[in-house]
């Protein structure tokens, strides 16, 4: 390598290590704050760095899988955080939870996935060296990949486009832009809703009486409800653990059509009765899913996950008010 060569890598290497600082100095000032995560495992990975790596210490923490995952916009109050997962389940969350040390004072857990062993590809990192390393510095965690940044504008004048679009339609055809409002329901750069459709979460549910669970015989020894006993006693192991630091465990299940309530999901609830006594650990009553609208058949979609994200914070002790 010639002494040219040598000073344009220098060069090079002072350029990059004199931007790497300023961007981490922008983000850390929250100078640069508005991004858009690109897809589905981003987010979830940015929802556990942020509940391990800030140093909110919240009271209510609510856990779950893809299910839960769209009540979080709902969840609007400064001391409740939702860490649920898509594609996971809250097993991972309570993992999480423990190694971190940040235990709150109540932990909602979303019993419609519990028979799922935590993601360890998922904890793992965040308490290795990498992990130390995003927690140090701003500019090495998920949420702030400049990619996120750069996207942000780029999706923001797309669905200007598209706005600009569906109003031209809806003069034109006022049915089109009835229907196109039906599908505009979520802000994907804040995981909030829009304000013209605050409301499109009314009625809130109502509690009702919990179905008995009935499962058939020769459910009861199959290799399939085995695993789910084996992950239901290691699930108690991690609940004691965090119940001996202080920490309330309420169970919670999301609304399900009746016809995704296999006979393997019935004999997990069956399981979590013996191994969780109702008399010991509380539950959130069922909610009353007639007014609630599932967008493939197994989530809901968005005005119902907001209704029950008001339901299910109706539940939380100390209640106080929605912040906005």
């Amino acid at each position: 390598m010639t002494l040219e060569e040598k000073r344009k890598v220098k060069q090079a290497a002072a350029t990059f290590v004199v931007l790497f600082v300023l961007f981490n100095i922008l983000i850390s000032a929250r100078i640069l704050t508005h991004r858009l995560p690109q897809n589905q495992w981003q987010l979830n990975t940015i929802r556990a760095e942020t509940y391990v790596f800030k140093k909110n210490t919240w009271k209510y923490v609510v856990l779950g899988s893809s299910l839960t995952f769209r009540i979080a916009p709902g969840v609007d109050r400064e001391d409740a955080y939702v860490m649920a997962f898509a594609g996971d389940s809250a097993f991972t969350g309570l993992e999480i939870i423990r190694r971190s040390g940040k235990v709150p004072e109540y932990i909602f857990v979303e019993v419609n996935t519990l028979g799922m062993q935590p993601d360890e590809g998922k904890i793992q990192p965040l308490f290795s060296l990498q992990g130390k390393l995003r927690r140090a510095v701003h500019a090495f965690r998920e949420e702030n990949t400049p990619l996120n940044f750069i996207m942000y504008p780029v999706a923001r004048a797309i669905l200007g486009i598209s706005e600009g679009i569906s109003n031209l339609a809806g003069r034109i055809a006022p049915s089109y832009k009835e229907e196109e409002k039906k599908w505009s329901t979520y802000d994907p750069f804040r995981g909030a809703v829009p304000p013209e459709n605050k409301k499109a979460g009314e009625p809130i549910p109502q509690k009702v009486e919990s179905e008995p669970v009935i499962v058939p015989e020769n459910l009861r020894s199959t290799a399939e409800t085995k695993k789910v006993e084996e992950a239901l006693i290691r699930l108690q192991g991690a609940v004691r653990d965090v119940e001996s630091r202080g920490a309330k465990v309420v169970f919670f299940e999301m609304p399900m059509l009746p016809s995704r309530r296999t006979d393997s999901y019935k004999m997990l609830k069956l399981k979590l009765d013996e191994l969780f006594p109702p008399d010991h650990y509380k539950r959130v009553p069922q909610a009353d899913d007639r007014n609630l609208v599932y967008s493939d058949g197994l989530h809901l979609d968005m005005p119902s996950s907001l209704s029950y994200a008001k339901f299910l914070m109706g539940f939380f002790p100390d209640a106080k008010p929605p912040s906005r």
